[in-house]
């Protein structure tokens, strides 16, 4: 537990202040054979607004909050839905934790994880989180895979050990003192026979670029129709 504790310590390394950063984001998801592409970019500030502007295959604004308040915005139907709920704070989003240097555990024990046991093998720290009773109805329990301080891998696991969802962490790119995955790669188990896969690559990363504040301070107008 010391040798765990110490790698631990020097994940928490002071991340480089910045106002808001932007960058890319395509999504390919392939689903029963068929595959689908959507593609934004991305704006997340320092206080934890995130504003994501889909170009395609609509125009689509998604606004989030720390608190959990989130628009979906459609310019061309001039038209917002609007939710808000707690677990789907943008520092519940993956984003948050590799910006703000919130590796160490991926927000596992923020929701109520347990560390259960860790090593290292092949120069690699593995971390076993066992998760709370109200979320084994999803996961019993969750593999962490550190390289250096860097996640490559967590796995989801079902009550008899067998994989429910792994994610592959791919390429980290350095921007001021944060490092950013390049691609991540999900594998969604339905079955024992079918899976979704979805690739999300990242680039054009900028930090505190003046001509994004526009999208950052992005409110959705005051006459837009509700969407119930």
């Amino acid at each position: 537990m010391l040798l765990y504790n110490s790698l631990i310590f020097s994940l928490y390394l002071a991340v480089q202040p910045f106002d808001w950063v932007s960058f890319s984001m395509v999504q390919k998801i392939n689903k029963e054979g068929k595959t689908s592409t959507s593609s934004a970019t991305v704006f997340f500030a320092n206080n934890s607004d995130l504003v994501v502007h889909y170009d395609s295959p609509m125009d689509i604004y998604v606004i989030n909050n720390k608190e959990g308040e989130m628009k979906l915005y459609n310019p061309a139907e001039n038209s917002v839905f609007y939710r808000m709920n707690y677990q789907m704070s943008s520092e519940s989003n993956q984003f948050y934790y590799f910006l703000m240097g919130r590796t160490d555990d991926m927000g596992l024990r923020e929701i109520g994880f347990s560390l259960s046991g860790s090593r290292l093998e092949d120069g690699l720290l593995i971390s076993t989180y066992l998760a709370p009773p109200n979320v084994r109805k999803y996961f019993w329990e969750v593999e962490l895979v550190h390289k250096g301080k860097n996640p490559i891998f967590i796995g989801y696991k079902g009550e008899k050990g067998n994989y429910i969802k792994k994610v592959f962490y791919y390429s980290y790119e350095t921007i001021g003192s944060i490092d950013f995955p390049k691609s991540i790669t999900e594998i969604s188990y339905i079955s024992k026979k079918d899976s979704i896969i979805s690739k999300t690559y990242f680039d054009s990363f900028q930090l505190n670029n003046p001509a994004d504040r526009e999208f950052i301070e992005f409110e959705v107008p005051s006459n837009a129709r509700l969407i119930e």
